[in-house]
């Protein structure tokens, strides 16, 4: 195999498994939507360097503070109880 061969089986690769995790990601939006869950109005992208707050610090304050499941896939924080929605909303916005 040559190195233009390899080149565009690596990037397919890359393509594929960013394909499959879009997929899942919807997948699993769909799944909490059906179950009444809510999703948060903003993504983990506001908690990213260099911004005020980190990822990690969000997410260990969410278990921490959650009465009730959560889930954080792809850039969305999704909640079971609208409870824990509006605390996180509160502390967070």
């Amino acid at each position: 195999m040559n190195e233009v061969d390899e080149w565009t089986e690596l990037h397919a690769r890359y393509m594929a498994e960013a394909i499959d995790k879009e997929i899942i990601i919807e997948i699993q939006r769909k799944i909490c939507m059906e179950k009444g869950w809510v999703q948060a109005p903003f993504k983990t992208d506001k908690f990213i360097w260099p911004f005020e707050h980190k990822l990690a610090e969000v997410v260990a304050w969410i278990h921490v503070n959650h009465t009730d499941e959560y889930q954080v896939f792809g850039n969305e924080f999704w909640f079971k109880s609208k409870k824990d929605l509006t605390a996180f909303v509160l502390r967070w916005t």
